[in-house]
């Protein structure tokens, strides 16, 4: 256990030029009617994520998610110190500091998972992404009960240190909060619009944090190695996932 002290569409882009001066010599569009249409392809326009996987941890109660692949992408998971297995069809882990991990073959990802606390009043869960093969050196952004409901990045090498946070989610306390949520973390470098090193983060849709890694952390988490990514939890043995998604960028 990691131990953390002193802690509390345009695909296209096209555009459609419309002109109505002489109705009576024009093919109809609906109500509207038209002389002249044009299309163009926009310079700039946005790039589609690419799928790398996908998983609704759906199964047998109590089977062993180590070893099994995802649903979409057939990429392998790994448990490397902890015991990940189903429940209700959906991911739970062991308690302590545990991650879930694919090789994504990227450091240049978003990562997607529905969150449930189960009826707690204390959680800490989340992702773990740019980790290696071994969760030795990673991020992390962490959903939590602390501080009336906080989102936290944090990095792991050794020792932990807080990246930045979002608290008072929940300003009337955390029995509150929603039964799940859906959380989403853009790690790319560059994402669009182009910020190097830039991690945001978005809670059920709306985001709510976004962090710029230093050069010194991109040397480290950019790196080839540092390629997983998954599910994780810290010292939470209620919370438990959903609908995995990993895409790139």
């Amino acid at each position: 256990m990691l131990v953390r002290f002193g802690r509390s569409v345009l695909a296209l882009g096209f555009v459609v030029l419309i002109s109505s001066s002489a109705v009576g010599h024009s093919a109809a569009l609906g109500n509207v009617s038209a002389t002249s249409l044009m299309a163009r392809t926009v310079v700039g326009a946005p790039v589609l994520p690419s799928l790398i996987a996908w998983e609704d941890f759906d199964g047998t109660n109590g089977a062993a998610l180590a070893g099994t692949t995802t649903d979409v992408g057939a990429k392998s998971w790994t448990a490397p110190r902890c015991t990940w297995s189903l429940a209700s069809n959906k991911a739970k882990s062991t308690s302590g500091d545990c991650p879930l991990l694919i090789n994504a073959a990227t450091v240049n990802l978003s990562t997607e998972v529905k969150l449930f606390r189960n009826g707690a009043t204390a959680w800490d869960a989340g992702v773990v992404f740019d980790a290696n093969s071994a969760a030795t050196k990673f991020l992390t952004v962490e959903y939590t009960s602390a501080s009336n409901g906080s989102i936290e990045i944090w990095k792991y090498t050794g020792s932990w240190v807080s990246l930045g946070s979002t608290t008072n989610l929940y300003p009337s306390g955390v029995a509150t909060a929603p039964a799940s949520i859906t959380l989403r973390v853009v790690a790319a470098a560059p994402v669009s619009p182009a910020t190097v090193g830039e991690i945001r983060v978005s809670l059920d849709g709306v985001q709510r944090l976004a962090v710029t890694l230093s050069a010194a952390d991109q040397t480290t988490f950019k790196a080839a190695a540092q390629s997983f990514a998954g599910p994780y939890t810290y010292n939470d043995s209620s919370s438990s996932f959903d609908s995995f998604l990993a895409e790139a960028p």
